[in-house]
């Protein structure tokens, strides 16, 4: 039978976050908005459903857009609540460093509350100030919802129902730019021509994209995610302004779907109130992971895996390898795994099996799970190990030309138009700080000569790191001296 623990939501002052069962929510532990890890965040039987629950500039923001500062966040056991304060601008990140935000021109300072009710936990939102009318519309309280968790299950927002989608769809709205609304906070004079840069409107620009959203799917009072799923369902009702559903990948590439309440102008004090009630599975207990070496063994190795397991599984499990032969599966030990200890959301199980040197194909079964099949062999590390990374990988990967296998065109023919003098006092996305001297009789904007070939791309994004293009090459240099590594199913046309 599912239903609510009777005990409801109890903050956990050591854990720092509330629980219920099987059911966790954070409030301001993460420190990556931009990677969707911060604000207050649902985790529900082991799947993170909801997070960045916090005030934004846009009702669908991207990993480019503003972020708060926080200021203190206060644990309070005996109130069953959570209190953290924040504030805009941060000033460090303002056109400034790893990944440089520009920010309006507008600060203020905030308060979120998050509050354990029994079976549900009210986050309410006061503004040192209330927002002037004029900028009616600018600020937004979000709460994130991940797509993978949620594609082809339903929702209801009062009267209204849908599906979430997998590919974000049409109509869309235009809307004015908070830039445009609040102005642009004075930008640094070392870093105005890369905050121009970030401006650029003449395509696509994620730190401008908020000109153009998707339509919300539903506008209401009351919002249930999965009502036919007991461990995914989650329900958030807005006692102050109305809520919003958002597709967020509309104008990111990386959004989700969003559900949103605007902040009111004139009001401070519980601008926002959200109650989220999540539907708590009494009993429920995460399953055993049986993590082992994806690459498997040599046979003279030492050997062990590692069993994860809900925090509050205090059962006595054992483990047993088991031996795939063509004649079938047989045990080849069987003994209770060593207790390692506990780690964040989980505790852990050793399981060593280092006397079994015999050569064939093994799982591990714990807990009625089994790990994946894996090889105990001599010639283990000698085919399919590190060799993809030459054989697919770094082929794949390379830049400045069109890279084919068969008939199979991976990409064509790219970036012949870079390696172009950075401009000086730039301090450019991802990091790189050009200096106010280019160091060279290359003035800024003028190509290098015999830099725009080889390479390999960056991971996710369209540039080339010159740290990571320098480390590569130092540790394939090191493999070839130290080991004398002679593999290479690569052609390269150096004509062409």
């Amino acid at each position: 039978m599912n239903r609510a623990s009777n005990n409801g939501f109890q903050l956990d002052a050591q854990k720092g976050y509330f629980r219920c069962e099987g059911v966790n929510i954070m409030a301001f532990d993460g420190i990556y908005p931009e990677g969707h890890q911060a604000g207050v965040s649902l985790l529900m039987h082991g799947q993170r459903l909801a997070t960045n629950g916090d005030i934004r500039f846009e009702p669908t923001p991207g990993q480019w857009q503003p972020v708060p500062k926080q200021i203190e966040r206060t644990v309070s056991p005996e109130a069953n609540a959570i209190v953290t304060r924040l504030a805009y601008p941060d000033l460090e990140r303002h056109a400034r460093g790893f990944n440089p935000m520009i920010y309006p021109d507008y600060a203020f300072s905030y308060a979120v509350t998050v509050r354990a009710l029994g079976p549900s936990v009210e986050v309410t939102v006061s503004l040192d100030e209330p927002l002037p009318k004029a900028l009616q519309g600018l600020l937004f309280f979000n709460m994130e919802l991940f797509p993978g968790a949620l594609f082809g299950r339903p929702w209801i927002m009062d009267e209204q129902q849908g599906i979430f989608p997998r590919q974000p769809n049409g109509p869309v709205m235009s809307r004015t730019s908070y830039l445009d609304r609040a102005g642009v906070l004075p930008v640094p004079e070392d870093s105005r021509a890369m905050a121009g840069h970030l401006m650029d409107r003449r395509e696509y620009n994620p730190l401008t994209a908020d000109g153009l959203v998707a339509l919300p799917y539903a506008e209401g009072r009351r919002f249930t995610a999965c009502p036919d799923d007991p461990l995914r369902c989650f329900t958030v009702e807005s006692t102050a302004a109305p809520l919003k559903l958002y597709d967020g990948r509309m104008n990111h590439n990386n959004g989700w779907f969003v559900l949103s309440s605007e902040i009111p102008a004139g009001v401070a004090e519980n601008a926002v109130r959200w109650i989220i009630t999540p539907r708590v599975v009494e009993g429920w207990r995460s399953a055993p992971v049986v993590q082992i070496s994806q690459v498997g063994y040599h046979p003279a190795q030492e050997k062990a895996a590692v069993i994860e397991l809900d925090e509050r599984d205090d059962q006595t499990h054992e483990a047993e390898l088991l031996r795939v032969t063509a004649e079938g599966v047989e045990t080849a030990l069987r003994s209770a795994p060593e207790p390692w200890g506990t780690f964040l959301r989980y505790r852990y199980l050793r399981f060593d099996f280092s006397a079994v040197q015999e050569e064939g194909l093994y799982k591990i079964c714990c807990g009625g799970v089994e790990s994946h099949p894996f090889r105990i062999a001599r010639d283990i590390y000698e085919r399919g190990v590190w060799q993809p990374v030459l054989e697919y990988f770094l082929p794949v990967q390379m830049c400045h030309m069109r890279v084919t296998e068969k008939y199979r065109v991976w990409h064509d023919l790219c970036h012949m138009d870079d390696a172009r003098m950075a401009p000086v006092s730039w301090n450019h996305i991802d990091g790189y700080v050009q200096g106010p001297s280019t160091l060279t009789r290359f003035a800024p904007g003028d190509h290098v000569p015999g830099l725009n070939q080889g390479g390999w791309h960056d991971a996710g994004d369209f540039d080339l790191r010159v740290e990571s293009q320098a480390g590569e090459c130092y540790i394939l240099a090191l493999a070839y001296e130290c080991f004398g590594v002679d593999y290479d199913a690569t052609t390269v046309d150096q004509a062409r």
